[in-house]
């Protein structure tokens, strides 16, 4: 049952119910006010109750192949030590039992592993209260009635990194993990179309750049998932004119919210086929 819920894709939206839910520092009891209402607590408190029996799965799994999980003194964070050697990883090991179930679906292991960290802060901003998750969730968006997938955006502390550094996610359906697949990540310091931070997008963009042409003067981008590509060819080609294809909005609002996309959205009324004006990205 545990992995047909994370399969599910029941972790993101019960990991923000928990968070949206001011807590003490110190005991982790939901606070009430603040436009916090009594709903929001019980629903908070319910999904902290299926999370920990997820881990409680998850622990019972890792104890049978050797494993325990303790809190690093240094760090905060959890680690996952190896019974017999005494050896302790910030990675979770890959349990033997995954290799019984289609390599595809070997994710939700390592995501019901994973819930065991998910619930505890990492550390608490002395000055705000707030506080740091290995993965906190900033927005989630359930399937669309027109059929799309789930929608999620989240920010992932970088491993080795301070208290605070994350990289942000695009996820569509199921998130599958701090090492998941994601449509699209950023870093919330840079300024998006500064760098390229995934494999995919840089490759989409260099084969651009390959063409053989002296200067692109018009680029269609199919896609906008936080928009990184369009705006990295806004940056660093001068006079291209963008256009982006995206038939879901949500995606489109989500760049635009939470990865800081400056586009122009066009409607059905816009002809595609005429140029957009210089250092412009439409969206249709």
């Amino acid at each position: 049952w545990a992995l047909a819920c994370v399969g599910a894709g029941v972790v993101v939206p019960l990991l923000r119910a928990v968070q949206r839910v001011p807590r003490d520092a110190h005991t982790l009891a939901p606070i009430e006010g603040d436009g916090t209402t009594e709903e929001d607590v019980r629903a908070g408190d319910e999904a902290l109750l299926v999370l920990s029996e997820l881990g409680g799965v998850a622990a019972g799994l890792l104890e049978d192949e050797g494993y325990q999980v303790e809190l690093d003194a240094d760090s905060g964070r959890a680690i996952f030590v190896d019974s017999r050697s005494g050896m302790g990883s910030a990675s979770a090991p890959v349990l033997r039992a995954s290799e019984a179930v289609p390599e595809e679906d070997r994710w939700r292991f390592a995501l019901l592993v994973e819930t065991l960290t998910l619930v505890t802060p990492l550390g608490v901003d002395a000055h705000t209260g707030r506080f740091y998750w290995s993965v906190e969730v900033i927005e989630y968006i359930g399937e669309s009635d027109a059929g799309g997938a789930e929608l999620s955006v989240i920010d992932m502390a970088v491993e080795d990194g301070d208290l605070g550094d994350v990289t942000r996610a695009l996820v569509v359906g199921p998130w599958q993990g701090s090492d998941g697949v994601v449509e699209a990540e950023k870093d919330p310091n840079e300024t998006l179309g500064e760098a390229l931070d995934s494999w995919r997008d840089a490759t989409y963009v260099t084969s651009a750049l390959m063409t053989g042409s002296t200067a692109l003067k018009r680029v269609l981008v199919c896609g906008c998932a936080g928009g990184a590509p369009a705006a990295f060819i806004r940056r660093y080609i001068p006079g291209a004119r963008v256009d982006v294809i995206e038939r879901d909005e949500r995606m489109t609002n989500l760049s635009i919210e939470y990865f800081d996309l400056e586009c122009t959205k066009c409607d059905e009324d816009v002809d595609i086929s005429s140029a957009g004006a210089e250092g412009e990205i439409r969206v249709f």
